[in-house]
């Protein structure tokens, strides 16, 4: 067997152990649903996780010791675990797959806000207040991960692939339209403000186009990395739209685009001035296989620092520049 198909223990116990806690999370929500009288699991559920993000979405705090301290056992453990799935499906781990998955950054940012609005129904109010958004982000990078990769494992030609690639994202996104939005249309905000949601329909069918308007940008990107770099677009579009409509009601002097511009703004003139200075040099390097800042292969830290060869010289060269052009 390849070893990188292999599993290490500690990546079957983190797995193992992630099925038991979502076992007894369901099953606490299930005994409630199924009217079983008190128990234990359902109260605990309710009272440290369901309960709290309810609240938060209402505006009060939704968190407590226990329930924090599960959610970062519980993320780090989703990390563990997915890093064994990727590399055992044989998922791309480059700089490429961080960007194809910047899309949903911006995806869940722009729902926390519309939540923020208020313009969600009360089921989803709670799904965009944290920690629900980390969840159902990555929720939705799964479903567009994996129809990527059975796009990417079929029998179809590039071309083929391609087609699909681009027909399910608009699936994708097209879901994506239909809960949000059936949701956004029957919130108490929408019919109390009299927000007219047309702005959002044109940006929805914006976003439905978003898999061909951007093709030629996704060219460097396989099938998995595609689909997620199209629906995280397309789905944050979708939201913008939502969020497009909201201010439409408001007066121009009301709103306050400067934290706009301090907080995307800035930052993406940043990143675009390192990609440009480090673009060179980190081309140069990518054409002999090396990454700067990854040791080659079979050499640790001090066999590299005591070696002695021109491959040596050339990294240490464009080492400083080539790492300003990786989104890391």
């Amino acid at each position: 067997m390849n070893p990188l198909e292999e599993w290490y223990d500690y990546e079957r116990f983190t797995i193992q152990a992630l099925v038991v806690v979502m076992g007894l999370f369901f099953a606490g929500i299930a005994l409630n649903e199924l009217s079983v009288g008190d128990n234990p699991l359902t109260d605990f559920v309710y009272t440290y996780y369901l309960d709290p993000i309810s609240g938060e979405s209402t505006g009060d705090s939704g968190y407590n010791m226990v329930n924090t301290m599960t959610y970062g056992v519980v993320l780090t453990m989703f990390a563990i675990a997915l890093s064994g799935w990727l590399r055992h499906l044989g998922i791309d781990p480059s700089d490429k797959t961080l960007l194809a998955l910047l899309p949903f950054v911006l995806w869940a940012a722009f729902g926390e806000v519309v939540e923020d609005a208020e313009m969600f129904g009360e089921f989803f109010s709670a799904w965009f207040v944290s920690p629900g958004v980390h969840f159902q982000t990555a929720g939705w990078v799964i479903i567009a991960g994996w129809a990527g990769y059975a796009i990417s494992s079929s029998d179809s030609d590039d071309e083929k692939k391609k087609e699909n690639v681009k027909s399910v994202s608009a699936l994708i996104i097209f879901s994506q339209f239909i809960l949000y939005g059936a949701s956004i249309n029957g919130s108490g905000t929408v019919a109390r403000l009299d927000i007219d949601l047309t702005l959002m329909m044109l940006f929805s069918v914006l976003a439905l186009a978003v898999p061909w308007l951007l093709e030629s940008s996704a060219e460097a990107f396989d099938s998995v990395q595609r689909t997620v770099y199209f629906s995280g677009v397309g789905g944050g579009v979708v939201l913008f739209g939502a969020l497009a409509s909201f201010m439409a009601t408001k007066d121009l002097s009301q709103l306050n685009l400067w934290p706009v511009a301090v907080v995307i703004g800035a930052p993406v003139i940043l990143c675009m001035w390192m990609l440009e200075q480090g673009r060179e040099a980190a081309a140069e390097l990518a054409d002999l296989d090396i990454v700067a800042g990854i040791l080659p292969p079979g050499m640790n830290e001090d066999e590299y620092l005591a070696s002695e060869s021109k491959e040596k010289d050339l990294i240490e060269s464009l080492r400083l520049k080539a790492t300003m052009a990786y989104p890391v």
